[in-house]
């Protein structure tokens, strides 16, 4: 009985890290999609944004307005807004079921910014940031 108590609290120890490790690995999955999606908006690159990008896609920006995939690409590939960098910070990945929530920070500093209706966000010891946007994709 000792045996098979003890054979059933190990395999459900190693059932249980397993299930870490493919979360882990899903989470590294879609950090990589993230980091690709920032280096397409600094490229302004329309196949990497084709590639990442749903059929479905419905991008939400701060001033309210809403783009399909096709014009989201269009505008970020256009050459209205180009960015000298863009960081990522406070980055937190969640996946729920087949879906992947990625909250963020994003700070980037445009060389050209035709975008209009930019939050400026209030930063913890009071700094604002104009560049520091929160736009939502969905």
């Amino acid at each position: 009985m000792r045996t098979l108590i003890l054979s059933t609290i190990v395999l459900t120890l190693l059932g249980a890290a397993s299930v870490v490790v493919a979360q882990s690995g899903d989470e590294a999955a879609v950090a990589q999609a993230v980091e690709a999606f920032r280096n397409a908006t600094l490229k302004a690159d329309r196949a990497q944004f084709t590639a990442l990008t749903a059929e479905q896609l419905s991008y939400g920006h701060s001033a309210g307005r809403v783009e399909n995939k096709t014009q989201f690409i269009d505008a970020a590939t256009s050459g209205q807004s180009t960015w000298k960098f863009i960081t990522i910070r406070d980055q937190t990945i969640k996946i729920v079921d087949n879906d992947a929530i990625v909250r963020h920070t994003l700070r980037g500093y445009p060389e050209t910014f035709a975008h209009r209706g930019s939050e400026i966000t209030q930063h913890p010891g009071g700094n604002e940031t104009q560049g520091d946007r929160r736009d939502r994709a969905c």
